[in-house]
């Protein structure tokens, strides 16, 4: 779930998911330095995958309090206000005014006309630019679809219903994830999170659980699947935050 966000605190390298296997044939699942899988000097101890994704997501479920969820919506209404404009969307819209207008006039000029030639010939006319209004239209559809459109009303139930979501649910944890972190740099006794509301990067202080329990596990193996999440809600995390939740937004 971290992979991609959670790098080495010492060396800054990237940690991506391990497996092995003990010598009781327990499964063990890790995050490892790609510095020390390379044997590059670092000496970032591994993790245990779920302890460390554990910590992160508690992390997460406590910034979604009311006051800054009313913040976060605020800023993602501002953002999207902030959009530059879509010129292929305002030129398409201004071609489909003047289209239908010479339509309108084709079409009036067609009700006066008692010469069977020169109407049929406007009818083609009118054929060739219905064609153009109708593709015109589709465009235009296109280029609305590629807007952000959200209500503030939108926003706000998205993040409430984080909030209100199982967090041993992997769909909600992902999302709590996605939502919320640039990137994790670990050390072996504290991890500082960087947060994708911008503010000041967050630093939890506290022993982190190592991840190799058996000294001697047995084979190496990329990582598949996860462990079955926690069966609670979030609980306060170990050690201290060197900025209030208030800082981060």
């Amino acid at each position: 779930m971290l992979t991609t966000k959670l790098f080495c605190g010492y060396c800054k390298e990237l940690m991506t998911g391990y497996g092995g296997t003990g010598k009781l044939g327990k499964q063990y699942h890790y995050y490892i330095c790609n510095g020390v899988k390379r044997k590059s000097g670092c000496h970032k101890k591994t993790v245990r995958k779920q302890e460390i994704e554990d910590m992160v997501i508690e992390f997460c479920c406590q910034l979604l309090t009311d006051e800054n969820i009313d913040n976060l919506v605020q800023q993602v209404v501002e953002a999207i206000a902030k959009q530059p404009k879509n010129e292929d969307l305002e030129a398409y819209r201004n071609e489909l005014k003047a289209v239908e207008k010479k339509r309108a006039n084709l079409l009036s000029a067609v009700a006066e006309c008692e010469i069977d030639v020169v109407r049929k010939s406007m009818y083609e006319q009118l054929a060739t630019i219905e064609e153009r209004r109708s593709d015109l239209e589709y465009r235009i559809q296109v280029e609305q679809a590629k807007m952000t459109v959200l209500k503030p009303s939108m926003v706000r139930y998205f993040f409430l219903s984080l909030k209100r979501g199982s967090f041993d649910d992997p769909v909600t944890r992902r999302a709590l994830v996605d939502t919320f972190v640039n990137k994790i740099y670990l050390y072996d006794d504290k991890l500082t999170i960087h947060l994708n509301t911008g503010g000041n990067p967050v630093e939890i202080t506290g022993k982190i659980i190592e991840g190799v329990e058996e000294s001697n596990a047995e084979a190496e193996c990329s990582f598949k699947g996860r462990n079955a999440p926690p069966k609670r809600l979030c609980r306060s995390l170990p050690g201290e935050f060197s900025a209030t939740v208030q800082d981060l937004f």
